[in-house]
């Protein structure tokens, strides 16, 4: 059985559920889109190939202010759903998993 246990920066394990981690079964359907459209965002196919769950949209893949506003509108469009820019806030970017919890919690439009 693999140990899916997981250490962030304060040292604190978090046991995650398998490859989605935050998310289930449906959740990692959602991520696999999420991740196909930064891919189409970034224009590099290349991109949903090394992108996991961990991965900061931000830091990581380097998505400027410009391609976050095209991903949530591709998000939004693709998922029927309105992401409310009054409660989004940046700690929902921290990683692809909470991105995609975020967007797996977000009511349709």
């Amino acid at each position: 059985m693999q140990d899916n246990t997981v250490k962030d920066d304060a040292g604190v394990a978090d046991k995650l559920s398998g490859p989605a981690h935050l998310v289930d079964d449906l959740g990692v359907e959602v991520q696999d889109k999420i991740i196909r459209l930064i891919a189409k965002v970034k224009d590099d196919p290349g991109v949903a190939e090394k992108l996991s769950g961990p991965a900061h949209l931000v830091d990581d893949l380097g998505l400027d202010s410009l391609q976050l506003i095209n991903l949530i509108l591709l998000v939004e469009d693709e998922f029927d759903v309105q992401v409310d820019f009054a409660s989004f806030q940046m700690e929902h970017l921290s990683s692809l998993e909470r991105f995609t919890t975020y967007v797996s919690g977000l009511p349709k439009a």
